[in-house]
């Protein structure tokens, strides 16, 4: 039996388990025909990944699929949401036709942006109730932040490729997710269907995950090969451990996801009615994170649910738990094997893997040097520099493992201020939105969990590039705080 149908098989399994264990407390948050229906494209859109025997007969299959699945879908992100995280970042050429190398890359979450956010961009446009475009400071700071990066992008690129990554980079997977996602969600009940959807995907990868680390076995590894795209997955052990990749590209990436479907998961739980069910869902996501052995998403979902629970209720009680509980996990680690390995692996404490950190300040440490000869804009070529050329790695690569480093290398201030400009608009606002709310407050808590989702982000992206998904998720993010803020302007209008 091939690699690829013995993986589908598991992940069919794992996902079958959990959609049949979160059936009853789901469809008390969602409509049964709407969990159903989401759940059966993500079925056919797996289903069809693995069998496909390359990556055009599966983009017509996809096609397929998408178009049915949406035809009764009135909560477009909520569609969007589980089938974008289905598969790794797997892409292919257009081509060209003989008049130019190729016409464009295409890839699955852009095949999803051009069949159900496209559409669904026409008819928010068209509807009356739809707030426009420009109307908030956040949706300038989106428009400011496309131009200058065309701007940067075309210094050393020709005219066909700048219109490549115009229209096929940015409207597909920046705008159009921006905007139909920050229009769509206009309401409390919409947001939680959206985040149910979230939690789903994330609890299927993350037992993904743990079989991955438990078997030591990459399962949409095959996936890559039975599609006939380039295979960018590698095995990483770190430790005694293989560090799951799930559809994350990388491990680090793939925790990222997790971490902040952890935040996320905040507003879900907040409707779950028992705290078995409550602890389950935490468990399984936390162990998925545990299982990409990344200590950079470690350390940011901690700064997730700290930033949560202070800007809640109770803090000093909660506090003091989570205090009590990491005391006796230091405690009774060296007694504990699995406990001690995670421990050993710890940024500061533990001695396994140190290596990675000493690289990250040597990184920083090179990167300041060339980024003192070009600091306004940045520079092109940054990479050739003496200072970069010493941080080759022995897979003959320079890993910029820093985002805001590697948007000062090439972009240099300016582009550094204009990205932050965003998630500080959004800090602010959220921050502000909370205000007037009790903390039990359905809308607060949903200001508290994106709130503190968006500060772990800003800690982990000092932790990763922008490589596979994290540019996805973080778009996704950007786009969800956009639609509670406008949600809650709304609320404040209607009040006065």
């Amino acid at each position: 039996m091939p690699e690829s149908i013995r993986a589908l098989i598991v992940i069919l399994i794992l996902s079958s388990f959990l959609f049949i264990f979160s059936k009853k407390q789901i469809c008390k948050l969602i409509p049964e025909n709407d969990f159903k229906r989401r759940r059966n494209a993500w079925y056919a859109i797996t289903i069809a990944a693995f069998i496909s025997s390359n990556f055009w007969i599966y983009s017509l299959i996809a096609i397929f699929i998408i178009f049915f699945s949406k035809q009764r879908e009135n909560n477009i992100p909520a569609l969007y949401f589980i089938l974008l995280f289905t598969l790794p970042e797997v892409s292919a050429q257009i081509p060209g036709l003989g008049l130019i190398n190729y016409l464009a890359s295409i890839s699955h979450q852009k095949i999803l942006s051009i069949l159900i956010l496209f559409p669904a961009a026409l008819i928010l446009k068209a509807n009356k109730n739809t707030t426009p475009f420009g109307r908030i400071t956040l949706d300038k700071l989106i428009i400011v932040f496309l131009i200058v990066s065309i701007l940067f992008f075309a210094r050393n690129n020709t005219l066909t490729n700048v219109l490549r990554f115009a229209f096929f980079d940015l409207t597909l997977t920046i705008f159009l997710p921006y905007y139909v996602i920050s229009r769509s969600l206009s309401s409390i009940d919409r947001f939680r269907e959206t985040f149910t959807s979230i939690l789903l995907v994330g609890l299927i990868l993350s037992s993904v995950g743990i079989i991955e680390s438990y078997k030591h076995w990459l399962l949409y590894k095959p996936l890559l090969a039975s599609l006939d795209v380039q295979d960018s997955i590698r095995y990483l052990p770190r430790g005694d451990y293989l560090r799951a990749t799930a559809i994350g590209g990388h491990s680090i990436a793939f925790g990222y996801l997790i971490a902040v479907i952890l935040g996320l998961s905040f507003f879900t739980l907040s409707y779950f009615d028992t705290k078995k069910n409550i602890f389950i869902v935490s468990s399984i996501l936390i162990a998925g994170l545990l299982s990409t052995v990344s200590r950079g998403p470690w350390v940011g979902a901690f700064f997730i649910y700290l930033i949560y629970t202070l800007t809640g209720g109770q803090i000093l009680k909660k506090l003091f738990i989570t205090f009590l509980v990491l005391i006796a996990v230091l405690l009774i680690s060296p007694f504990v094997p699995f406990l001690n390995s995670m421990v050993d692996l710890l940024p500061f404490i533990g001695e396994t893997g140190q290596g990675s950190i000493s690289y990250r300040q040597r990184l920083i440490e090179n990167s300041w040097i060339v980024i003192q000869r070009n600091p306004i804009f940045g520079s092109t070529n940054y990479l050739d520099t003496p200072e970069m050329q010493e941080m080759i790695q022995g897979q003959n690569i320079i890993d910029v493992v820093n985002t805001y480093i590697a948007i000062l290398l090439n972009q240099g201030f300016v582009g550094l201020f204009i990205y932050l400009t965003i998630y500080l608009n959004l800090i602010l606002n959220i921050n502000r939105s909370l205000k007037g709310y009790h903390y039990n407050d359905p809308l607060h808590i949903l200001g508290r969990s994106i709130l503190a989702t968006i500060i772990g982000v800003l800690i982990m992206l000092a932790t990763v590039s922008s490589i596979t998904i994290v540019p996805t998720v973080n778009w996704s993010l950007i786009s969800l705080s956009a639609a509670y803020i406008l949600l809650r302007q709304k609320k404040s209008d209607s009040i006065s």
